[in-house]
């Protein structure tokens, strides 16, 4: 079983992490092939984040990646 831990960080909300990227719910959902319904109810907490989901954003968003802008995901 592959388990992440992100060095004494707590677990942050897909919000949070969609936050620092600076995209919207519609370019982040499109950038990582996630239904934007599914982060709507994630976000909305309609549905539970799985914890493997959010470690992998969270692993994702805190490397030094160059997310694209806005413009670019269209």
């Amino acid at each position: 079983m592959l388990r992440f831990r992100l060095r004494g960080e707590r677990m942050k909300t897909v919000k949070e992490i969609r936050a620092k990227t600076g995209l919207s719910q519609a370019a982040f959902a499109k950038r990582f092939g996630i239904p934007k319904r599914t982060i709507e109810n994630w976000e909305g907490g309609v549905n539970r984040t799985p914890k493997w989901v959010i470690a992998m954003l969270q692993y994702i968003a805190d490397t030094d990646y160059q997310y694209p802008s806005e413009e670019d995901t269209h």
